[in-house]
């Protein structure tokens, strides 16, 4: 019996239910709940990562080292075994923040099973940010990108770590910090984006929480016209390179009231996808670990705990590719960020907007493509054009390919960051252009619209509505490699890959293509 309400729990019969409820005394019957969980559990079931846990992927992340750059260092929670390990240089006290991100990433729930990570097989690798002062010295992550460089480059060469995962920020309006900084390209963003590129001894990959300005009313629109809650981005998020977060409810998929929202100043589109970072009912949070203790757990929200949901799912992607490209490389942080946009749920407007990016995060469609070799590393100089042949079968509802490229880091606070400008289309089976979606900085709360190139964003995709079966042309261009030198990209397909012959051309149909690339 439940006296309060005036009810009781029961056990019947399926068939006795009609008999119960068309009793007088009866008031209401309602089938039992389900059983309660934590929100780490929501954020597996809500992007797949459960499926890729299982059989036949049998996916953990083994093999894959993770960097925890953070505000502490990470406890030696019982949930990381003998996997975590404290950077050799970094003696600054611990944090139950980094323990709960790094916990989210890998974590394998030693203590409580349901909390367990997305990857609980990597390996984490932990640092501390330091100003060298307090940790609100005016201009950290901002024209001070405190020991990031140092840091990065002991735990890239040291510990030969192949992904970083920050779930830090300037904060800019909670910590009083001037509002013009919301949307900048600074240092430290520079910084990053020259990380990714290879400046710390090769190319990295870097996810970075987009943070929680929509959280305080302090910056939103500020000196930005009458934008509301759009252009409020804190320094480094602005950066071009990084994989940025931003942060859904995992029961919903629905934004949030604290992720910050784009454009950057100069119009780029961030954040790049979104992830559970929260939860409207359950336990309205993120349960991970924090302390020391193995039965030790701690729920919380923000951006800070949608970007190692993320950063855990492109652990699982790093190790399937390494298990169908066996010797290769590992994909480049662009290629990354192409599979995640490219195989996001679409939210909000059509398309990419400034409060979802790309959409909503799936690690099973980001791992799909990878085994069916939907996957392409190219490059072109100056206007060189690199094409790839792409087949769409019976029934495929639409053609998307998305494309990204690690840019060149920009001078801070230029107006334009972008350097090295590419451009992605689709040609259709009757020499039809296909452009990417671009949207309108000036009014960001407008649909996207595919009627033009895009010389704004390091990020393009085409998609093709209902398309005719066969083959189609995408075509990468050097529209301006302003850098002199070969620009990189990455491109991930919803259609098949073409494999090429030795003379590069593809028969299909009658017709004889040419193409060209690695194809993966």
């Amino acid at each position: 019996q439940v006296l309060s309400v005036n009810s009781a729990v029961v056990h019947v019969p399926a068939s006795r239910i009609a008999a119960l409820a068309a009793d007088d005394a009866v008031v209401w019957v309602e089938p039992p709940l389900p059983g309660l969980t934590n929100n780490k559990a929501e954020n597996r079931a809500a992007t797949g990562v459960d499926t890729l846990n299982a059989s036949p992927y049998m996916l953990d992340g083994a093999g894959v080292r993770v960097l925890v750059f953070d505000s502490g260092r990470m406890f030696e929670h019982g949930d990381f075994g003998s996997r975590l390990t404290v950077g050799v240089s970094d003696t600054d006290p611990v944090s139950n923040h980094s323990t709960h991100v790094g916990a989210t990433i890998g974590g394998d729930g030693t203590g409580v099973f349901a909390n367990r990570g997305m990857a609980p097989g990597v390996e984490l690798i932990s640092y501390r940010f330091s100003t060298g002062g307090s940790s609100l010295a005016s201009g950290f992550l901002y024209i001070d990108p405190c020991d990031i460089e140092a840091d990065y480059s002991e735990a890239f060469n040291l510990y030969d770590v192949h992904i970083a995962n920050n779930s830090i920020g300037t904060n800019t309006a909670p910590n009083g910090f001037p509002c013009e900084w919301t949307g900048d390209y600074g240092v430290t963003s520079a910084l990053l984006d020259s990380i990714v590129r290879g400046s710390i001894g090769g190319s990295f990959r870097i996810v970075w929480a987009k943070g929680n300005e929509r959280g305080s009313s302090r910056c939103i629109g500020d000196d930005f016209g009458n934008y509301g809650e759009y252009y409020s981005t804190a320094p480094p998020a602005a950066a071009k390179n990084h994989i940025t977060v931003g942060a859904v409810h995992a029961d919903t998929d629905d934004m949030t009231w604290f992720s910050s929202w784009g454009p950057t100043d100069d119009g780029r589109l961030k954040p790049d996808i979104c992830a559970p970072g929260c939860q409207e009912g359950g336990d309205e949070g993120v349960t991970s670990a924090t302390g020391s203790g193995v039965s030790n757990y701690a729920t919380a929200c923000g951006t800070s705990m949608a970007a190692p949901t993320v950063t855990g799912i492109c652990a699982l992607v790093l190790e399937q590719w390494r298990v169908t490209n066996p010797g290769a490389d590992d994909p480049r942080n662009s290629t990354l960020k192409a599979l995640l946009a490219n195989t996001a749920v679409d939210k909000g407007n059509a398309g990419p907007d400034y409060q979802y990016g790309h959409g909503s995060v799936r690690a099973v469609a980001a791992v799909d493509p990878v085994i069916a070799g939907n996957v392409i590393e190219g490059a072109v100089t100056q206007g060189g054009v690199y094409r790839f042949t792409v087949i769409v079968a019976p029934g495929d509802p639409e053609l998307r390919v998305t494309m990204a490229w690690d840019d060149s880091p920009a001078a801070p606070n230029v107006a334009s960051a972008l350097v090295n400008d590419l451009d992605l289309r689709i040609i259709d089976l009757i020499g039809g252009v296909h452009l990417p979606w671009t949207l309108y900085p000036n009014d960001p709360g407008a649909p996207a619209v595919r009627t033009q190139r895009d010389g704004v964003n390091n990020v393009e995709q085409v998609v093709v509505d209902a398309p005719a079966v066969g083959t189609y042309t995408v075509e990468v261009s050097g529209y301006n490699v302003a850098d002199g030198s070969t620009q990189g990209f990455g491109a991930v397909t919803t259609g098949q890959l073409a494999e090429c012959s030795s003379a590069w051309t593809v028969a299909l149909e009658g017709a004889s293509l040419p193409c060209s690339g690695t194809r993966r």
